[in-house]
């Protein structure tokens, strides 16, 4: 079990951080559009648009004393509620997406009691793939290099 993990809300101030985590090389690797550096001019609009969308919910990771340890979003696409998260390298292996992605969801289902929460992983990414696989989610299908994902209805 991780050390203590919470969710704080995104703020405007957590774009730098946020920025950071997205260009990272071991974020880009797992992206599914993302392939390049985003730079930070577009990153900034992105991020705006989102923390106004009332249909996106992006969370800064907190662990160790309150220490940002990555990001979680859930974002609607039309078919569900679509996770994303980076956990960042010093913080991996210890629980902390797990705990993360469970927080998110708990707070998506309190304003969105029938959502549908589903992923998209890269068929490269086995920590990844067990990640949401121990959390309960099926697979529901694989096209261009990813695994999809729907949540447990146990959730």
């Amino acid at each position: 079990m991780p050390s203590q993990v919470r969710l704080r809300p995104a703020e405007a101030s957590d774009a730098h951080l946020l920025f950071e985590f997205l260009n990272r090389e071991d974020s880009l690797a797992g992206k599914q559009e993302t392939r390049e550096p985003i730079p930070w001019e577009d990153h900034q609009r992105w991020f705006a648009n989102r923390l106004h969308d009332p249909h996106c919910l992006i969370f800064v990771i907190l662990a160790e004393g309150d220490r940002p340890a990555g990001q979680v979003r859930l974002e609607e696409k039309g078919h569900g509620h679509e996770v994303d998260i980076y956990v960042d390298s010093g913080f991996r292996g210890q629980g902390i997406a797990a705990a993360a992605i469970e927080q998110a969801m708990a707070r998506l289902t309190r304003e969105e009691p029938s959502a549908t929460v589903i992923a998209a992983v890269k068929e490269s990414n086995a920590p990844s793939l067990a990640l949401f696989r121990a959390l309960g989610f099926q697979e529901v299908e694989r096209h261009d290099g990813f695994v999809h994902f729907l949540a447990g209805s146990s959730r």
